[in-house]
């Protein structure tokens, strides 16, 4: 019979052992943070061992495991870090663009994306072969609004054409559009680019 590995009674450790016995996940979630979205390991450490700290004082081993509880007190902790700084980056931006691209405002913007991402075709042209959604979509996409060109930036802390895509989806959304109305369009200008 194999042998089981006894599990220490939590309910009864002090917080250092509590600490202890969860700092791996602890550890995972920061470096989780950190590598999403930048910054001082120090900072993203300090708020993590914040959020432990909070979620250790509220914790009842009747409620839930704690590592459960760590879990996920320590990841909203430091989702909410991350919601607050965008937050702030977004109120007043002198040039969007740079907040958009991460760079100052002598960065150029759009002018310095990557030149992988710079298709080589005739908008005009591809505008009359569209409906009127499909080219307001490639509208939102080569001349994206700031809120999409952020919505962008924040889902993965860089500007790639996937998370372009996703803001203006959800952009879309937003106003209204019905998901078969915004995967139509998508549609319509794939077949068009490529017929």
């Amino acid at each position: 019979m194999p042998a089981t590995a006894i599990k220490p009674d939590v309910s009864s450790m002090s917080s250092v052992d509590a600490l202890q016995s969860v700092q791996k996940l602890v550890w995972k979630l920061t470096h989780g943070f950190h590598d999403r979205y930048g910054g001082e390991w120090e900072d993203w450490e300090a708020e993590a061992q914040l959020c432990f700290t909070s979620a250790y004082r509220t914790w009842s081993p009747e409620r839930a495991k704690l590592t459960t509880w760590v879990y996920w007190a320590v990841w909203n902790g430091l989702r909410d870090v991350v919601r607050k700084k965008y937050q702030s980056e977004q109120r007043l931006p002198t040039n969007p663009e740079s907040v958009v691209f991460g760079g100052n405002e002598d960065s150029g913007g759009l002018a310095n994306f990557p030149d992988r991402f710079h298709l080589q075709f005739d908008k005009e042209s591809l505008l009359e072969k569209v409906s009127d959604d499909a080219s307001l979509v490639i509208d939102l996409v080569l001349e994206p609004p700031v809120d999409v060109l952020l919505t962008a930036r924040q889902r993965g802390g860089e500007l790639n054409p996937k998370n372009l895509k996703r803001a203006v989806i959800e952009y879309l959304k937003d106003v209204g559009w019905a998901t078969e109305r915004v995967l139509e369009s998508f549609t319509e200008i794939a077949e068009a680019l490529n017929g």
